[in-house]
């Protein structure tokens, strides 16, 4: 029987926002064939997550993702590692917007 390894980034989500951003930060996979993937969140009263909504969407392909956070107007901010990368996804888009070398 043939095994495959799952590599999982970690998510650091807020407790706030029904507007629609993603209100995270995270880490993620310095690995070349890195993917970048929402998962829809179920909130409670005051805002805290007590659950997933859904399945997990895959967003897009980046290689070597590391860390990851919010711009304005829901602009994502992505760091690449070992390779010096700066990328910025926009909210609606399949692929990364920009990206510049650091």
């Amino acid at each position: 029987m043939r095994t495959s390894a799952l590599r999982v980034a970690t998510l650091l989500a807020s407790a706030c926002g029904d507007d629609g951003r993603a209100d995270a930060t995270s880490s993620g996979l310095p690995v070349e064939a890195a993917e970048l993937h929402v998962v829809p969140l179920e909130r409670g009263p005051c805002g805290q997550i007590i659950g997933f909504g859904g399945g997990a969407v895959k967003l897009l392909n980046s290689p070597f993702l590391d860390l990851m956070t919010n711009g304005p107007e829901g602009v994502v901010f992505i760091s690449h590692y070992p390779n010096s990368l700066l990328s910025q996804r926009v909210p609606g888009e399949a692929a990364l917007a920009s990206t510049i070398d650091l």
